[in-house]
């Protein structure tokens, strides 16, 4: 018995068979190669397993004023608004939001940070720039 091209019992694959499969393992490869880099990285990386695997570090800062006085920054936001929010556990907090409480606000000296994993605060000092 001869088979004719369209059969479905045709043992033999079309072009648009070899071309559908070579899509899909092209595909799946990409989805697990990819994220498979980003476990070489020690920190997160995009499009990978451990984009997401972050836990939440409840981190404080104070801000110390020029008239020596320590505010929270709860304490601040009737007075100049919400200061800092953080909406991406990769973005290092301690690395970023003291230069920028620093640059909001004018009087601060100082930048204080607890962490859960510290027992002494870690300071930083606002320097002020001369502005023309």
């Amino acid at each position: 018995m001869r088979l004719s091209p369209g059969d479905p019992t045709d043992p033999r694959w079309s072009l648009r068979d070899v071309s559908a499969a070579a899509f899909f393992l092209t595909y799946l490869t990409v989805q697990v190669i990819v994220p498979m880099k980003g476990l070489t990285v020690p920190h997160f990386s995009r499009f990978s397993w451990k984009m997401y695997a972050a836990v939440a570090r409840p981190i404080t800062f104070l801000v110390v004023t020029s008239d020596g006085r320590i505010r929270t920054l709860r304490q601040l936001a009737p007075e100049h608004g919400q200061l800092a929010t953080l909406r991406q556990l990769s973005v290092d907090p301690e690395r970023f939001v003291p230069p920028h409480l620093c640059r909001a606000l004018p009087s601060a000296v100082a930048i204080l940070t607890y962490s859960d994993s510290s027992f002494e605060p870690a300071r930083f000092p606002c320097r002020k720039t001369a502005r023309p």
